[in-house]
């Protein structure tokens, strides 16, 4: 049987070459774990270890992210090699992306796309957090960290509702038989 881990990270903007990741988000056996720190280098060693504990060369662990082929598995990997951690590993995982789900299976207009808040809107999520990407930066500048954990934990949270969503799960299978052919595709457990 398939298993979900969901991955989101939290960064002080969009150029991985330049600003640095302060929060990585796990969910994985009904837990989601934030991991914070002021220094890089130390987050990304926590959260390899971690990540590589429930992923350990497992192939029935399925990766879910929103944006995570575009931005958090590239920007993990960018800081790694910045940083000096392989993050290289988590390109070996297997991985569903919701937002290429949704513009490949739902909205078919790469040009027009939702941001999660918003996918979750559509789908009648509700959510308390009022917190974006975008306020970040001014939240770890002022030292707000726990606001920054717990908006990280919220994203975690939504990637696992939505997959519980069962025309989304639907969506998952037809997805990981595309991407990986060769995988034996059976009903998957959620967070």
């Amino acid at each position: 049987m398939m298993k979900y881990m969901y991955l989101d990270i939290e960064t002080l903007g969009l150029n991985p070459t330049k600003e640095k990741i302060v929060a990585v988000g796990v969910g994985f056996d009904n837990r989601i774990s934030v991991t914070f720190s002021e220094n890089e280098q130390d987050l990304l060693f926590d959260s390899k270890s971690y990540i590589k504990s429930i992923v350990g060369g497992r192939r029935d662990v399925v990766m879910i992210t929103f944006n995570g082929d575009a931005f958090d598995v590239r920007y993990l990997t960018t800081r790694g090699i910045v940083c000096r951690v392989d993050m290289s590993f988590l390109l070996d995982v297997m991985h569903v992306d919701f937002m290429w789900i949704m513009n490949k299976y739902m909205i078919g207009n790469r040009k027009q796309t939702l941001k999660l808040h918003e996918f979750a809107d559509m789908c009648s999520i509700k959510y308390d957090d009022k917190v974006t990407g975008k306020g970040i930066p001014l939240l770890y500048e002022n030292k707000l960290y726990e606001a920054i954990k717990l908006h990280c934990a919220s994203d975690v949270k939504l990637l696992v509702q939505l997959s519980e969503i069962e025309e989304i799960k639907q969506l998952i299978k037809l997805d990981l038989k595309r991407r990986y052919k060769y995988v034996q595709i059976e009903e998957s457990e959620s967070l």
